[in-house]
């Protein structure tokens, strides 16, 4: 999967975080996790603070989770994804052939506008998909569902809202 996430985390990381490492799980389709820990230097608390208000800033996922130490989880939040899977089996020959996926990705990212914003991808054997994180899960798809009509390799597409708790 290519994230997008941890540059945007860099960009945004307060001077006084550093990361100390920056694992993350991908399930077969779409991402299961992305978690990082960080080494804090002063106030945890004020630190923790500071990093879910920069998450958050940066459209950090409902359900996300921060701790400290073996303290309770965090949850905290602001946008719902959406997996956007693209058939790469099933279509007629021509289609693949004939069709640029970037037109469809920059017609994605057309149509959702401020409401929604290509955060990562994965490539996989039978399907590409784009992860798509806006306000609403069910807005992104209704600005989503005329694109069938124009590009043809979004025939067959599924529209999946992502879940809002990860593992």
């Amino acid at each position: 999967m290519q994230s997008l996430w941890w540059h945007r985390w860099e960009d945004l990381r307060p001077a006084d975080v550093s990361p100390a490492r920056r694992p993350g799980a991908l399930s077969i389709g779409g991402p299961a996790s992305c978690d990082f820990d960080l080494e804090v230097v002063g106030d945890a608390a004020a630190v923790l603070t500071l990093v879910i208000d920069t998450l958050e800033a940066a459209g950090a996922p409902k359900g996300s989770k921060a701790r400290l130490d073996d303290a309770e989880p965090v949850i905290f939040g602001v946008t719902e994804g959406l997996g956007v899977y693209l058939n790469g089996t099933d279509l007629p020959a021509e289609v693949y052939e004939s069709n640029d996926i970037n037109d469809l990705v920059d017609a994605v990212i057309a149509v959702t506008g401020g409401e929604g914003d290509l955060q990562s991808y994965w490539e996989g054997p039978t399907e590409t998909a784009l992860y798509l994180y806006g306000g609403s899960a069910a807005r992104m798809t209704d600005l989503l569902a005329d694109l069938p009509e124009r590009f043809p390799l979004a025939q067959r597409w599924r529209l999946v809202p992502l879940p809002q708790r990860l593992p």
